[in-house]
């Protein structure tokens, strides 16, 4: 079963494009199969609204990192952790299933 983590971002997609195929290209380890990173698409109205209800103010862009090998489930907070670093962590909103944030 895939887990997905529903990555809410307040910077522009393009920057937000770049900044993670340039993590992609340094975390290998973790994006070449087993953690997949949809691509980033502005984020839509009930987006912004989910973003704002969870603290995030201005998300301009919506993306998923799907879980892709369960053997590997204990290193989700260790991948969010990349990503915030990556993004800002004031930038960015990390939720398991759209639910549950990941700190």
């Amino acid at each position: 079963m895939a887990i997905d983590i529903f990555c809410y971002a307040a910077k522009e997609v393009e920057v937000v494009n770049r900044l993670m195929t340039e993590l992609q290209g340094k975390e290998v380890s973790y994006f070449s199969s087993d953690f997949i990173v949809s691509p980033i698409k502005e984020a839509a109205e009930v987006h912004r609204e989910i973003a704002d209800e969870q603290g995030l103010k201005n998300a301009k862009c919506l993306f998923l990192i799907r879980l892709n090998n369960k053997e590997r489930a204990s290193e989700i907070i260790e991948v969010a952790k990349l990503v915030r670093d990556c993004l800002g962590p004031s930038e960015v909103l990390l939720l398991i299933e759209n639910e549950n944030e990941i700190r």
